[in-house]
Parts: structure tokens; sequence; C-alpha cells
């Protein structure tokens, strides 16, 4: 069965979709959120973990808090945040 099936078949709410993604916080991400968060003040821990994790893998970023994490995106080169 195809996940085109699945979705019709099956509805999903976006807090199922969420919850079945985990992301692992390794040592890199955590230091690089963690010197984010030291030199922007007033920085999100859970921006500074997103931009760190966007940044070691050039992710887009969608977010309606654009302003906060384009001021984290000076530790978190190669992230391209766009305002949605």
């Amino acid at each position: 069965m195809g996940w085109a099936s699945v979705m019709k078949s099956k509805p999903i709410t976006l807090h199922r979709f969420l919850s079945a993604y985990h992301e692992p916080l390794i040592d890199t991400f955590a230091r690089l959120a963690g010197e984010a968060l030291a030199a922007v003040p007033g920085a999100k821990t859970i921006d500074a973990f997103v931009m760190s994790r966007a940044s070691l893998r050039g992710d887009i970023v969608f977010t309606s808090d654009f302003e906060d994490l384009e001021r984290l995106r000076k530790f978190c080169p190669g992230v391209c945040v766009l305002s949605v």
C-alpha cells in the first residue's frame, strides 16, 4: 500500500505526524545551539536547536518567527530562513 493510499484511508493529525519524528540531540548540534544562545540575547532554546540542525544539513527553515531566527543565522551559516 502506497503513502497516498494510507493518507486517504486513515486521516493523520499534525500532532501524530510530528510525534512520530524524533531528532536526536547530538553533541555537535548542542554545542552550536549553546554558542548561539550565549551570543544572541533573547534567543529561544528551540530556535537555536532548529537553526543548528538546519545549519549542519544546509536546510531551509520556514517560520512565522522570521526576525528571531534571522538573528541566529550569524551562528548558523548555510541556513535559508523564509517567512510564512
